[in-house]
């Protein structure tokens, strides 16, 4: 920023490398350096994201911004908005790919039954995700990555979800919120009628990543199917057109 170039182009500060590869596919490699929010830790996210940009704006520099994850933003109205930082249209990245005509075509020609499998992962993990909405709004502290598992509620001998699936997950979270903290099964479906969850679209309620492991599991754990080789191919598929259609773009053109 400081040097003569650095102060003519601009600056895109993102959560992770997947996001990175994304949106440098999009940006003129002259007029914008993509980078991302890994700190001097190691750590990265939407947090490192808005701190940077944040900090680095109320320095005098408007030529950064930020992009991240939208999250469950859109549920917490009480949160403003960092100046400089854009979000996603869809919950996440990964769903944001999914969305897009250009990968579902793509991936839908050269893996069988992707958008079938897809759309049912979709379906389980929207039912996954109202308790994930509710830790983030109501302030849980359910660490989901380390204590609520997929893993846990999929049968790997079988190939399939155990039959009591969404029982043992809504268990578990309600096992790991934080202390001080008391919910129950009835709590969780209180909140997702009162907020009407049932009726919002997928793409606000499911984690992407979520989505990408349960298509992995479907797929009987084939390396080719990992969720990093799957959203590779997603984001190589993501076309133009279908990035210049989002509320996204527009916000940041």
């Amino acid at each position: 920023l400081n040097t003569p170039k650095g102060r003519k182009i601009m600056w895109v500060v993102v959560e992770d490398q997947e996001d990175k590869k994304t949106y440098e596919k999009f940006a003129a490699p002259d007029l914008t350096n993509v980078k991302t929010s890994e700190d001097q830790y190691g750590r990265k996210g939407c947090d490192n994201v808005e701190d940077i940009v944040t900090d680095i704006r109320s320095r005098g520099y408007l030529n950064i911004i930020g992009i991240r994850d939208a999250d469950y933003l859109r549920y917490r109205v009480e949160l403003p908005r960092k100046e400089g930082v854009f979000t996603t249209d869809e919950r996440d990245l990964e769903m944001m790919l999914l969305e897009a005509p250009s990968v579902i075509g793509a991936l839908g020609k050269s893996i069988v039954s992707f958008e079938p499998d897809i759309r049912y992962c979709k379906s389980i993990c929207k039912e996954l995700g109202y308790a994930r909405v509710m830790n983030d709004v109501c302030d849980l502290g359910c660490r989901f990555q380390k204590k609520v598992k997929l893993s846990q509620i999929w049968d790997c001998s079988n190939h399939t979800l155990m039959p009591d699936w969404k029982e043992r997950y809504e268990a578990m979270v309600i096992a790991n919120v934080k202390e001080g903290i008391h919910i129950t099964k009835e709590s969780i479906d209180t909140f997702v009628r009162t907020k009407s969850l049932s009726e919002e679209p997928e793409k606000y309620i499911c984690r992407g990543h979520d989505v990408m492991r349960m298509f992995h599991y479907k797929r009987r754990n084939a390396p080719e199917y990992e969720a990093k080789c799957v959203i590779a191919k997603m984001i190589d598929a993501y076309s133009f057109e279908d990035f210049s259609s989002t509320d996204l773009y527009r916000e940041t053109d």
